[in-house]
């Protein structure tokens, strides 16, 4: 139980290791990414074009928030042409500009601005390409341009609803809320998606479409047409004259086109429900990585257990070796410790005995220095010598006494 307890626990501690390694890289990117969205222009601009033009180029360049000196006071009118000089220039990918804001305070002879506008991300932009194909490959099931820009108007018409905080078409396709930007980026995507000729149109405060059927082009405005309570035709397939409430109109039409063709339900229903669809993917991917990510901990989990068990195993196999070397050392130091303790003549007894087997002998044989008599006794006569019958001693004393 205590192995396993410290394996688990070394388990953990590299799951901490690694979380933190993580969310270490995770924030350095996010900081990275911030970063290189800021430009600072450190010379001063003269004028409000020359400020909306070193804006239009930061943003071209992907920056998103800029710092300047202005020798004269900020313009919002001026500033506003950003969404059509960042239009024009092919910048619109689906991760368009749609919204701006600006502050600026007097320091010394100029003003100081901050310029903050706000885009999709790049994951926003990839999203927004994926919807608008799929949108467009349902539109495409029609058979004439009318219907399909009758269906797309009729389309984005009920699945947004109008909210002046967010924008683009991102927010439009999937958060279902945009300005005016979300309704008229997204018509223009689905359109070009669908090879009918498009633009958007800049005004003030404001953005439409217009849409070539035929030889002439028309004014479509998405986002009058949704007042919150249905769809209107109000602003669809409109000539310069039935085009009240905008700055200006480019149609060259002579009269608008009449509304015909299905019904706005009709339209709608077309698409799948892919924001139903989208939550119930989400869902189960998150479920899915869950049990993902439960079965790869488990895996290695086991991994690292059977490493520790593996390690346990070679250290108790080196316990054990080194327990029996220490038990050999302990019985030849025992042994040294009898071989001085013992008796002078066994100890010099040892001693030829182990000379004798160093010069080949064995165990069993005696040395040539072991020498005996008859009687088996030492030749040296240190022994008691033979053993004497009862007549020799008689013989012996009647020597003795006759002596």
């Amino acid at each position: 139980m205590e192995e396993e307890f410290v394996g688990r626990d070394l388990i953990h501690r590299k799951s901490d290791a690694v979380f933190w390694v993580i969310l270490i890289v995770i924030v350095g990117l996010i900081v990275f990414h911030f970063a290189s969205r800021i430009r600072v222009v450190s010379t001063p601009v003269a004028n409000n074009d020359e400020l909306l033009e070193k804006v239009a180029q930061a943003a071209l360049d992907g920056k998103r928030t800029i710092y300047l000196k202005s020798l004269v006071q900020p313009d919002g009118n001026v500033l506003q042409y950003i969404f059509p000089i960042t239009f024009n220039a092919d910048m619109y990918i689906g991760a368009e500009i749609h919204h701006f804001q600006y502050t600026y305070k007097p320091e010394g002879a100029y003003y100081r601005v901050k310029v903050k506008l706000r885009s999709p991300s790049r994951v926003a932009a990839f999203f927004t390409k994926i919807r608008v194909r799929q949108i467009a490959r349902h539109l495409n099931k029609l058979e004439t341009d009318y219907d399909k820009v009758k269906a797309a108007h009729d389309y984005l018409a009920k699945l947004n609803k109008y909210n002046y905080i967010k924008g683009g078409a991102f927010s439009c396709l999937y958060g279902r809320e945009s300005a005016c930007n979300g309704y008229a980026y997204s018509f223009y995507l689905i359109l070009k998606e669908l090879n009918i000729p498009v633009t958007c149109d800049f005004g003030t405060n404001h953005v439409w479409n217009r849409v070539k059927l035929g030889e002439y082009w028309y004014n479509v405005d998405v986002t009058y047409d949704d007042p919150g309570k249905g769809v209107f035709y109000t602003y669809f397939l409109k000539c310069n004259a039935d085009w009240p409430m905008h700055d200006y109109g480019l149609s060259d039409a002579p009269s608008s086109l009449p509304v015909t063709g299905r019904s706005a339900s009709e339209n709608y229903a077309l698409v799948p429900n892919y924001h139903l669809i989208g939550i119930i993917m989400f869902l189960l991917l998150c479920v899915a990585s869950f049990f993902a990510i439960r079965q790869l901990r488990r895996i290695h989990g086991e991994k690292e257990l059977k490493r520790i068990e593996e390690n346990l195993r070679r250290e108790e196999e080196a316990k054990i070796l080194f327990e029996e070397q220490l038990r050999k050392k302990q019985e030849e130091f025992a042994r040294q410790e009898l071989f001085f303790a013992a008796p002078e003549h066994i100890a010099e007894k040892y001693l030829k005995k182990e000379s004798f087997v160093e010069r080949g002998g064995t165990d069993t044989e005696k040395p040539d220095t072991e020498k005996t008599d008859t009687a088996g006794n030492p030749a040296d006569g240190t022994g008691p010598g033979p053993e004497i019958t009862g007549r020799q001693a008689d013989s012996a004393r009647e020597k003795n006494a006759g002596v």
